[in-house]
C-alpha cells in the first residue's frame, strides 16, 4: 500500500514538472523565479522607480514582439526588425531635430517625423514581403540581408554621429510611462482581437500551420508580411482543389 502511495505521488510530481517544462509560460515562471532570487540581494531592486525604468525600457520591445508574433504565426521570420527600427528612428530624427532638422521649429515637425517613421517601416516591410511572396526568396535570407543593409544605411546617414535636441513632445512619447503604456496597451489589444476574433487572424494561423492545405480550402496564402487573402470559390472548385491535393 505504501509503495502504491509513493508511486502515485511520484507520478503526480512528474506530471506537474512535465507540464511546467512544456508550458508556454515557462519563460515567465523562470523570470519570476529569477526576480525572487536576485531581488533581496540587490539594493533598490523592489522599488517603484526601478520597476518604472524596467517597464519603460521593455514597452518598445513588447511592441516589436507583437509584430514579430504575427509574422511567426504566419510561418515567416524577420531578422531585420532592429535595423528597420534604427533606420526609421534616424530618418525621423533628421526631420524633427532642433539643430539641423528638415522641419526644425515647425509645428508639424513631430507629426511629420512620426508619420515618416511609420511609413518607412511599412515600406521596408513591404519590400521584404514582396521578395518573399512574389520572388519566392527564403525569408531568412531576405531579412538577414535587409538587417545588414538597413543598419549600414542608417550609419551612413548619420556619419556615425548621434542626433540630439529632439522636441520635448516627441520625447514625451517614450519618456512618459503612462503615454507609452497606453500606446502599447492599445496595440496589444488590437493584435489580440485581430488574432482571436477576426477571420483574418484565423487565416494567419491556418497559413502558418499548413499553407498548402489552406490554399486547398480556399485560402489564397502568401507567406511573409504582404498578404493573406481569402478567395471565395464555388463548392465545385473547392472539390476540384481537394481532388488535386489528393492526387486524383
Amino acid at each position: 500500500m505504501m509503495a502504491q502511495v509513493h508511486t502515485a505521488h511520484s507520478t503526480s510530481f512528474g506530471v506537474i514538472v512535465r507540464r511546467v517544462l512544456l508550458s508556454e509560460y515557462l519563460v515567465l515562471w523562470l523570470s519570476v523565479a529569477y526576480i525572487a532570487a536576485v531581488g533581496p540581494f540587490t539594493p533598490g531592486f523592489f522599488t517603484a522607480g526601478n520597476f518604472g525604468n524596467i517597464l519603460i525600457t521593455l514597452l518598445p520591445l513588447f511592441v516589436v514582439a507583437l509584430g514579430q508574433t504575427i509574422v511567426l504565426i504566419a510561418g515567416g521570420i524577420d531578422l531585420s526588425v532592429t535595423s528597420i527600427i534604427a533606420l526609421a528612428s534616424v530618418t525621423g530624427a533628421m526631420v524633427m531635430n532642433g539643430d539641423n532638422g528638415w522641419l526644425t521649429g515647425h509645428l508639424l515637425a513631430v507629426p511629420a517625423g512620426v508619420a515618416l517613421m511609420l511609413a518607412l517601416g511599412a515600406f521596408v516591410g513591404l519590400l521584404n514581403g514582396v521578395a518573399v511572396t512574389r520572388f519566392r526568396m527564403p525569408p531568412f535570407i531576405v531579412t538577414l540581408t535587409g538587417m545588414m543593409f538597413f543598419s549600414g544605411f542608417a550609419i551612413w546617414l548619420t556619419k556615425s554621429k548621434a542626433i540630439s535636441n529632439l522636441p520635448a513632445s516627441f520625447n514625451a512619447l517614450g519618456g512618459n510611462i503612462w503615454i507609452s503604456f497606453a500606446i502599447t496597451l492599445a496595440l496589444a489589444s488590437f493584435a489580440q482581437l485581430m488574432l482571436s476574433r477576426s477571420v483574418f487572424g484565423r487565416w494567419l494561423y491556418a497559413v502558418g500551420h499548413n499553407a498548402r492545405a489552406s490554399h486547398s480550402f480556399a485560402v489564397a496564402a502568401s507567406l511573409g508580411n504582404v498578404e493573406t487573402v481569402f478567395r471565395p470559390r464555388s463548392p465545385r472548385d473547392s472539390q476540384n482543389s481537394q481532388d488535386r491535393s489528393r492526387g486524383r
